[in-house]
């Protein structure tokens, strides 16, 4: 599609037309074509917004905010900006100068330093910036409200350092460290299995520990941290392991009935027997000696 129509052109396109050539103007940054375009649709401002976020369009982005845009009521939490990876330290550097809160967070999503758990050195960044290691409290509260603690996410997602630097910054943990740990060690990541280590050789979290109380049921928590490695890959089955030569059970019930094994066994499709027959090679090995 043409990026440079004429205002007549642009004047007899359709709203969609206009909001691609918004989007090819956010991809490569051009703030004056952008200008055109919104004089014109100034009704395409939102998706202008939105495109200039993802593709970290600097001087569109500047462009937007001196046109009088709200930078909190658009930025309202980290899922409008792209993978850490691409997320430009000018850009926020732009963002915070027009007064942008970087604890932003919604009911639905966490503020941005949860996206950074994979990238230590954004991380790092944000913390210097304001970043807040705790979630920010609603007003007003939502029964909604997810509260994810950051460590989960970093036990998930990040290293060993991220994962001890957010615990020296007094980050909170939240029952699912371990488990989330497992659950990137079971697909083979050698940066998780440190994590799950370090969990239980040094935090000392139990291996069977449930991942909600006893008394709360909720449909996405499988258990415990071995129900977590049901869909192990062969690269992964160290954890699987790891887990059972230090007394994880997998018969232990989560509180819909529901074991490790049980995931394995009775999963959509075909069973997950790398997990089955990693269990099962282990209760034999135990039996003999």
């Amino acid at each position: 599609m043409d990026t440079t129509a004429s205002a007549p052109a642009l004047e007899s396109m359709s709203e969609g037309d206009i909001d691609k050539l918004v989007r090819r103007a956010a991809e490569e940054d051009d703030a004056e074509r952008m200008q055109d375009l919104l004089s014109h649709s100034p009704q395409s401002s939102m998706s202008a917004w939105w495109d200039a976020i993802q593709n970290q369009s600097f001087r569109v982005l500047q462009l937007l905010l001196a046109r009088g845009a709200d930078v909190n009521a658009l930025i309202r939490d980290y899922h409008l900006f792209p993978e850490a990876e691409h997320i430009k330290i000018n850009v926020l550097e732009l963002l915070i100068e027009h007064g942008w809160d970087i604890n932003n967070r919604t009911p639905a999503y966490s503020a941005l330093l949860w996206r950074t758990t994979g990238d230590e050195a954004l991380l790092r960044w944000c913390l210097a910036h304001g970043a807040s290691v705790t979630p920010k409290p609603l007003v007003p509260e939502s029964s909604a409200d997810r509260k994810s603690p950051i460590l989960e996410t970093a036990a998930y997602a990040g290293t060993l350092e991220v994962f001890k630097l957010l615990q020296s910054c007094g980050a909170p943990f939240g029952g699912r460290e371990l488990h989330f740990a497992v659950m990137t060690a079971s697909g083979g990541s050698a940066t998780a299995m440190e994590n799950v280590r370090y969990l239980v050789e040094e935090v000392g979290i139990d291996v069977n520990t449930l991942d909600v109380p006893s008394e709360s049921i909720s449909a996405n928590r499988k258990g415990t941290p071995l129900a977590y490695a049901h869909q192990a890959d062969p690269e992964g089955l160290e954890v699987v392991r790891y887990l059972l030569e230090r007394g994880a059970d997998p018969h232990i019930q989560n509180n819909h009935g529901r074991s490790a094994m049980d995931y394995a066994t009775t999963a959509r499709g075909a069973p997950f027997t790398v997990f089955i027959d990693a269990v099962e090679r282990f209760q034999n090995q135990t039996a003999s000696r």
